[in-house]
């Protein structure tokens, strides 16, 4: 369709074509216009349908040009497809929570709650147990015993196993004496772990274990934890359902205040050292700084990133590392060093917030590679939260988006959907797919003749 609109000369701001005959080919037209009509006729009363006019004016002027008003749809703004507030969306540090006075904390009671303690995604769920910002040490004591010493539940399904695991964990609660004077070096050997995997019995701890670290020992010696502890690399750290503890400073900053924030920033400015953020290797220092918002401390530490996939020891893992980096190339919010970064280690787009993210800040400028990753992702998954990020990108109406829109089209089962961009928007079909014609990239070149 769009090869015939080009073909009859439809330009992209105007509505009325002329074109120059003479009065012989004029009376040709006339004649095959007679013909059509009784074709169209004859057609009509042999189905007994009605059929649909064509509106056509012909205006003669000395017998040497013709007048043919075509109608195509009205021009339109172009547009994102996005709210003011969704384009305007960007990275914001946490805000500064009023200091509040700890509850009364009941031994007993937090020790029976833990009944109700469920699975999670390889975990133990600990988001119902209602953990606190502000505690006493005693609780911070409760709490970090319970958090280090829980161990693995058997599943989703093993209820009875699993209320056993529950059972020795507040029998072991029980038994200890739980008065907030836990010392640094117990609270280390609690947090140790076993080489070998398969006899840890206990789970990673959860990203809540910064809160009572930080209740019982100070900032200093938290940030000192986080920055420095890792894990035995063949223990599975990785938390689905809590957060490991590796990223527990993002629940802890809430608490902090301006001179606490800038501490943070002073302590752990010296361990942002460019590096790959590979599997196994500490990776807490940059999330921290992703936290407090540290950009310049970050952009060299992106720019040192190569242009190669992470090692990981699991496919979890390797997307967990990968939607972090994408996290820290994002804070970055400058538009040219966001695109040839974020290119450059080769991770594509793969959620609507992503998209919407990577559209906000780059506008217009870089819409193929926002195609690309919708490519992609229906290449490896093809499920309904992925074909909302199509539905997202067919929602962008600017010639900018014609020429990359032809890499979904030339996928077959988004070739319908795409197509009916075209059609709906000739204008910026028109605009944007000319200069595709002439592009070096045949492939490219024929679906925009196509």
């Amino acid at each position: 369709m769009l090869s015939e609109k080009l073909k009859k000369g439809y330009q992209g701001t105007g509505e009325v074509v002329a074109s120059t005959s003479s009065p012989k080919s004029a009376k040709n037209k006339a004649e095959t216009s007679e013909i059509k009509s009784a074709q169209t006729k004859q057609t009509t009363e042999t189905n007994g349908k009605v059929a649909i006019a064509r509106e056509s004016q012909k205006h003669s002027q000395n017998g040497n040009h013709t007048i043919e008003e075509k109608k195509l749809k009205e021009p339109i703004e172009k547009t994102l497809g996005l709210s003011k507030e969704e384009l305007s969306v960007r990275f914001n540090i946490a805000a500064i929570l009023p200091k509040e006075e700890p509850k009364p904390f009941d031994l007993k009671t937090k020790i029976e709650q833990l009944s109700s303690l469920k699975s999670g995604i390889g975990s133990v769920d600990w988001t119902d147990q209602n953990i606190p910002l502000f505690m006493t040490k005693p609780e911070a004591h409760f709490w970090f015993l319970a958090l280090t010493c829980m161990g693995n539940f058997y599943g989703y399904y093993e209820e009875q196993k699993n209320k056993r695991v529950i059972q020795r964990l507040q029998d072991f609660l029980n038994s200890q004496t739980i008065d907030g004077n836990l010392t640094l070096e117990k609270a280390m050997d609690l947090l140790e772990r076993q080489e070998d995997s398969r006899k840890e019995k206990r789970t990673t701890p959860p990203s809540y274990i910064t809160i009572p670290f930080y209740t019982l020992f100070g900032l200093e010696k938290v940030l000192h934890f986080l920055a420095t502890y890792n894990y035995p690399e063949s223990v599975e750290t990785g938390d689905f359902t809590n957060g490991s503890y590796y990223e527990g400073f993002a629940r802890l900053l809430p608490i902090l205040d301006e001179s606490e924030r800038k501490l943070s920033k002073e302590l752990i400015r010296p361990h942002l050292k460019p590096k790959e953020l590979e599997d196994g290797e500490m990776i807490t220092p940059f999330l921290i700084a992703l936290d407090l918002g540290m950009k310049e401390e970050l952009l060299p530490v992106v720019e040192s990133w190569e242009s190669k996939k992470i090692q990981s020891r699991t496919r979890s893992s390797y997307f967990e590392h990968k939607e972090r980096r994408k996290n820290i190339v994002f804070l970055l919010e400058d538009p040219e060093i966001i695109k040839s970064n974020m290119r450059k280690i080769g991770h594509q787009l793969e959620s609507v917030d992503e998209l919407k993210r990577w559209l906000g800040i780059t506008g217009y400028s870089d819409l193929e590679w926002a195609a690309l990753s919708v490519k992609a992702v229906f290449h490896d998954y093809d499920n309904e939260r992925h074909k909302e990020m199509l539905k997202l990108f067919l929602g962008i109406k600017a010639p900018e988006a014609a020429k990359p829109m032809l890499h979904l089209y030339a996928v077959p089962k988004l070739a319908s959907e795409t197509k009916h961009w075209f059609v709906e928007h000739p204008y910026f079909a028109i605009e944007g797919l000319v200069p595709a014609v002439l592009d070096g990239d045949k492939k490219i070149s024929e679906l925009a003749i196509d």
